[in-house]
């Protein structure tokens, strides 16, 4: 199934609502592969984090990435920037 607008939005207001006194965002997928690290990336981009070990050691899916990058860049507000975001892989 594929990423939706909504999830997408979804994703990205439950960030917000949360970021405050949060210093880690844990992103994970079923398979770990390639959505939560395009999650990840979009988000540690909308927020000022640092995603070159992320886009290093993974295989983001572009499809994925472009929903939430468009999700964080509909939004304006000011963003508080998160300490770390990480993927990781259900098991």
């Amino acid at each position: 199934m594929l990423m939706t607008r909504q999830q997408a939005k979804a994703i990205w207001s439950f960030v917000k609502r949360h970021q405050k006194g949060i210093g880690t965002i844990v992103c994970q997928c079923e398979q770990g592969i390639s959505r939560s690290p395009a999650v990840a990336i979009a988000l540690a981009q909308a927020l000022g984090g640092d995603v070159r070990k992320i886009k290093s050691e993974t295989h983001p899916n572009y499809y994925v990435y472009r929903r939430m990058r468009r999700a964080t860049k509909a939004d304006s507000t000011n963003r508080e920037p998160i300490r770390k975001i990480r993927r990781t892989r259900c098991l």
